[in-house]
C-alpha cells in the first residue's frame, strides 16, 4: 500500500513539474509578446522582384467550396504571370473535377491534376503535385480556405529572407460568433497565435 501511495505521489509530482515548466514557458512568451519592441513583419517589405509561386490545393469531394477558393485566387492581387495553381482532384465523386476544369479553361495559370488511380489521400496528392511544380517556393491551401487578396504576396514576401524555409499563415475562422463553443475555440486559437507564434517571432 505504501508503495502505491509513493508511486502516486511521484506521478503527481511529475505531472505538476511538467505543468510548471509549460506555464513558465507560456509566461515568458506572453511577456515577450507584450513588450513594445516587436520585429517588423515581412509583408512590410515591398519587393517587385518577388519570386514566382507554385500553389497546391488538395481536394476530395470539395464541390461546395472549390469554386470559392479558385475565385478568391483569381481575384487576388498576386501577379498571375508569376503564379501556377495545381488543384488536386483526389478521387472525388462529386462535381469537383468539373469545377476545376471550368476554371482551367478560363485561367491559364490553373493546372488541374486529376487523381483517379493509385494511392488515395492528401499526402499522395501533394507528392504528385509537387513533382509537377516549376517554382522553388510552394504554398499549400486547404480547399475550404478563403484567401484574402493580398495573402499570397504576404506569405511570399517572407521568402525574401534567405534564412526562411517555411512560413505558416494565420487562420481566421468565419463562424466565431455562432455559439459559445466557437467563441472559445477562437479564443484558444488566437492565444496560440499570439503566444506560440508571434511571440517567438518577436523574440527571434
Amino acid at each position: 500500500m505504501a508503495l502505491v501511495v509513493t508511486l502516486a505521489w511521484c506521478w503527481l509530482g511529475f505531472v505538476a513539474l511538467v505543468m510548471l515548466v509549460y506555464a513558465a514557458r507560456h509566461l515568458m512568451l506572453t511577456l515577450g509578446r507584450l513588450l513594445p519592441q516587436q520585429r517588423s513583419a515581412y509583408h512590410e517589405i515591398l519587393d517587385s522582384d518577388m519570386g514566382p509561386i507554385s500553389l497546391i490545393i488538395p481536394m476530395h469531394n470539395e464541390g461546395i467550396v472549390a469554386e470559392r477558393i479558385l475565385d478568391a485566387i483569381a481575384e487576388s492581387n498576386f501577379p498571375k504571370d508569376r503564379l501556377e495553381v495545381f488543384p488536386v482532384n483526389d478521387h472525388s465523386s462529386d462535381d469537383t473535377a468539373q469545377i476545376i476544369d471550368a476554371h482551367a479553361a478560363t485561367h491559364p495559370y490553373v493546372h488541374p491534376l486529376h487523381r483517379n488511380e493509385g494511392a488515395r489521400g492528401k499526402p499522395a496528392g501533394l507528392n504528385d503535385a509537387m513533382a509537377l511544380t516549376a517554382h522553388e517556393t510552394t504554398m499549400i491551401f486547404d480547399a475550404d480556405y478563403e484567401p484574402t487578396g493580398e495573402v499570397i504576396g504576404v506569405l511570399a514576401s517572407a521568402f525574401i529572407d534567405p534564412e526562411v524555409g517555411t512560413v505558416m499563415g494565420r487562420v481566421v475562422p468565419n463562424n466565431t460568433g455562432t455559439n459559445v463553443l466557437t467563441r472559445l475555440l477562437d479564443l484558444e486559437r488566437s492565444g496560440g497565435y499570439q503566444v506560440d507564434q508571434q511571440a517567438r517571432q518577436a523574440m527571434d
